[in-house]
């Protein structure tokens, strides 16, 4: 008898055409909007009515939808809960997160819960093709799709984070098994996909929105639960349903053929790319469940360091970016970089979670702290009315006595039609486009640089220097000086100093204390270091208004008013020139060198503009060869200018052949050091991925044999 090919059983009276069948095919799978309403958009946009255009084109401004869910809803949330004002931004991102996750979760459970495919993996491959989609399963399946296509842009306008290049192949993996199952009909394994996925991200959103309001032992107890359903349904069910891929397939699909018109998308190799796409996407989970365990390690170990616990969540979530260091004169800012963005387009942050600045002792052995005066007052304590800042029993007094104006500070520039450009809280990989911008328009600027970012981007602190700006110093890892003891600042100070010096050989004579505060005490401090405090007369608040959708307007209208003559109320001097705080928008820095230049202003360093000829201090020099002389002598030291020219430098005891071999193998032995650590670091987290994939497949077969 002669063997039938499964195809025939397939082949049809041809009555209509390919493009027919095309046609009818995406009718099938489309989100069916009424003509009528589609059409209305249409004439709409035609017409030139802007509202209209929102509905056709992706645009990088805020728009109805997710921002006013956050504006109307979610800020307003963050005030009655009581989150400080400066968490209002990160409350709301996760909240809208719990938001979105928990209803894809609960439409996926109520899409599941009456169907054969219920906990019976078998039903996923039974009865293929499912080609009927009823109107409200195509809505879920493709709005989730739209929203993880959307987390593309995300990942471009957010901050890049440690596990960027995870996210990336999480994102691409998703996109591409979603559209995958959709086209090829596979829709009910991926409904259980996404219910398997969108519990744990619903839970560990609410576990950090629950931080900011409420933190302790209910925002413990949640993420504690998180982790419970993490590894319940992303490590075990998920690893049953790709077993299922693996083996079920064979047993209920009738025929493995490739056959459009009848809804038949399943030759035999399809069903290995579909199983390999799983599998590269549980390799990530493993991934990110190592971190979590890491998360639970500190918890354990490190009980006392609650920050670092949010930090490692942020590595973990995938969906929001890592936590900064804020404070009052940054209320909604949430992000620690010197330049960003237009409306959220190049949103930069510091890559790393809070850092723990190191402590040297010896960094306190040229500083007399015994005769300095003060006390370590709490943060946002409050306004004292008529507050005496300099006595002892005004300790609580922190809004008032921190920005208090003394002599020695620099608000300004003293001469008129001058213009210092600083930017705070660099470098980021993002501050490289900001160079770029400067180099272009021949502007000198000021960075006020963070020791923990020096460490992260050395090259990028290299160049600033070596094209002739100044650095600045900005701490170490962003505190409030005001509540940490004298040596803590000296650390802070110290290991900045330390920082920047081993990018660029010197270390520099100013610095910005973090939100401008700064009381008597920390002056003292800084200026026993050998540094001028820098502060600024103009704010135009780009990290709290970048994301409005004027935001651009708002940013380049106050240096606009500025330099067209409008009197800055925060020019503590009255200086006739003036110094910026700029954090958040690179994009909106061409624009405002046009208004500045247009309006007659010369753009300098902030040493520059007050006539300081050293802004930076050799390695070997001591706080009191420090000069403030006015005289046209080149303060530079002999060895800078070696570094400036032949970009070496030998980060102690210049010009000896000697030291200098020593200092060579030095940093050749920290470099195979860092070497050893990370190779020792990547082993384990293979072996540790080893381990789990291997649990979790033993578990797995276990559930199918019983």
């Amino acid at each position: 008898m002669k063997k039938s090919n499964p195809k025939d059983s397939l082949k049809v009276k041809k009555t209509t055409t390919s493009l027919q069948d095309l046609a009818k095919y995406l009718s099938k799978r489309q989100i069916e909007i009424p003509l009528k309403v589609v059409g209305f958009i249409l004439a709409g946009y035609f017409l030139r009515l802007p509202v209209f255009e929102h509905f056709i084109f992706i645009s990088n401004q805020r728009q109805d939808g997710r921002a006013a869910t956050m504006d109307y809803v979610l800020f307003p949330l963050a005030k009655l809960v009581n989150v400080p004002k400066k968490k209002y931004q990160r409350f709301a991102e996760q909240s809208y997160s719990v938001f979105y996750y928990g209803i894809a979760f609960g439409f996926g459970v109520y899409v599941m819960y009456d169907s054969p495919w219920w906990f019976d993996t078998t039903y996923f491959w039974r009865d293929y093709p499912v080609t009927d989609y009823t109107k409200s399963f195509k809505y879920y399946y493709l709005v989730q799709f739209a929203y993880w296509l959307q987390q593309i842009f995300v990942l471009q306008i957010e901050a890049p984070r440690k596990d960027y290049k995870e996210l990336v192949m999480h994102h691409i993996n998703t996109l591409l098994l979603i559209s995958l199952s959709y086209c090829c009909n596979f829709t009910r394994v991926g409904n259980a996909v996404f219910v398997c996925m969108d519990l744990p991200d619903s839970i560990l959103a609410l576990a950090k929105a629950l931080n900011y309001c409420v933190p302790g032992i209910v925002c413990n107890t949640t993420f504690g639960i998180m982790v419970i359903s993490w590894l319940y349904t992303r490590v075990y069910l998920f690893g049953c349903i790709i077993w299922s891929t693996l083996t079920e397939p064979d047993l209920y699909v009738p025929q493995f053929v490739l056959h459009p018109p009848s809804g038949n998308w399943f030759p035999y190799f399809v069903k290995y790319i579909i199983a390999g796409l799983m599998i590269g996407l549980f390799f990530l989970i493993l991934f990110w469940t190592l971190m979590i365990f890491k998360v639970i390690y500190k918890i354990i170990t490190e009980p006392e360091a609650k920050d670092v616990r949010s930090d490692d969540e942020d590595e973990v979530d995938y969906n929001t970016s890592i936590e900064k260091i804020e404070g009052k004169h940054h209320d909604d800012d949430d992000d620690d970089d010197d330049d960003d963005d237009n409306d959220r387009n190049s949103k930069v942050k510091p890559d790393e979670p809070k850092s723990i600045t190191p402590h040297d002792e010896k960094w306190l052995e040229d500083i007399d702290l015994d005769d300095i005066e003060g006390v370590v007052r709490p943060v946002g304590s409050g306004v004292c009315k008529d507050a005496k800042c300099d006595g002892s029993d005004n300790e609580r007094c922190f809004e008032s006595c921190g920005n208090m104006a003394t002599e020695d500070d620099i608000y300004g520039c003293p001469s008129e039609k001058t213009w210092a450009l600083s930017f705070d809280d660099g470098p980021s990989n993002f501050t490289v486009e900001l160079l770029d911008i400067l180099d272009k328009a021949n502007v000198k600027a000021t960075f006020c640089v963070m020791g923990a970012q020096a460490l992260k981007y050395p090259e990028i602190v290299k160049r600033a220097y070596k094209a002739g700006h100044q650095i600045a110093s900005h701490t170490y890892s962003h505190p409030h000086l005001m509540s940490l003891s004298n040596e803590e600042i000296v650390y802070e100070v110290r290991a900045t100093e330390e920082a920047i010096k081993a990018a660029i050989g010197v270390k520099p004579r100013y610095i910005r204390p973090p939100y401008g505060e700064a009381d008597k005490r920390v002056k003292s401090i800084l200026k026993k270091m050998g540094y001028k405090t820098l502060m600024w007369n103009v704010d135009p608040t780009d990290y709290n208004v970048h994301m409005l959708k004027d935001g651009a307007q708002r940013i380049q209208g106050v240096f606009d008013e500025i330099a067209s003559g409008k009197p800055s109320t925060l020019n503590a001097h009255n200086d006739k020139g003036f110094i910026n705080l700029y954090q958040t928008s690179i994009r909106q820095i061409p624009k405002i060198i046009k208004t500045l230049r247009s309006k007659g202003f010369k753009m300098t360093t902030a040493a520059e503009c007050i006539g300081d000829k050293k802004p930076h201090t050799a390695p070997g020099d001591h706080k009191e060869k420090h000069d403030d002389d006015d005289d046209d002598d080149d303060d530079y030291s002999e060895d800078a200018k070696k570094f400036i020219k032949e970009d070496t430098f030998i980060a102690s005891g210049f010009g000896s052949k000697k030291e200098q071999q020593k200092q060579n193998a030095a940093q050749q032995q920290n470099q195979n050091s860092a070497q050893q650590k990370a190779t020792s670091a990547a082993n384990s987290i293979t072996f540790s991925a080893a381990i789990g994939f291997t649990l979790a497949a033993c578990g797995i077969l276990t559930n199918y044999l019983i």
